[in-house]
């Protein structure tokens, strides 16, 4: 990966969490212009069958968002998914993770930020006492993914093994 490409996905995903954590709005720039260079940083880096670990990794998310969509329609009747549920942002941010990993570790990713979420929700319920408690999930997976590059650009690449190449 070129250090420059990683300098600026760094600071995009930085600025990412910052807007999401501070304002739960992120400008939509932000979010394009990480997922051109993450593009970027992936295609230079040479990865064999990287376009089908992606187009795996997306079909996964998709997936994902299909289920937790029907969950919340089918059992909690509950229209507006994408509206006051589930932010756009927090799907694109989805889509920007699975550009970062192959299927397997893309699952563990979504799973720990999962959890980061919860964790983030239960602390912000004990601490203010609010009638609304939001978690900023597009800015904890930023701030996940920030090391997962910079170990990546280090050497340590566990999460773009590709079993699936052809």
């Amino acid at each position: 990966m070129n250090v420059v490409l990683l300098l600026i996905s760094l600071l995009l995903l930085a600025l990412i969490a910052w807007f999401d954590i501070r304002h739960r709005s992120v400008p939509l720039v932000f979010f394009l212009l990480e997922i051109a260079v993450a593009i970027g940083m992936m295609a230079l880096s040479g990865i064999s069958g990287y376009w089908q670990m992606i187009l795996l990794s997306v079909l996964i998310a998709g997936f994902q968002l299909i289920m937790i969509w029907g969950w919340f329609r089918l059992v909690r009747k509950t229209n507006g998914f994408f509206d006051s549920l589930f932010g756009w942002g927090d799907l694109v941010m989805i889509a920007i993770a699975a550009i970062h990993f192959s299927p397997f570790p893309f699952i563990l990713f979504m799973i720990v930020s999962s959890l980061a979420g919860l964790l983030w929700y239960y602390l912000r319920k004990l601490i203010i006492v609010s009638s609304s408690y939001t978690v900023p999930l597009a800015g904890i997976m930023a701030l996940l993914l920030m090391p997962v590059q910079v170990t990546g650009f280090l050497g340590k690449s566990w999460f773009y093994l590709n079993h699936f190449a052809f």
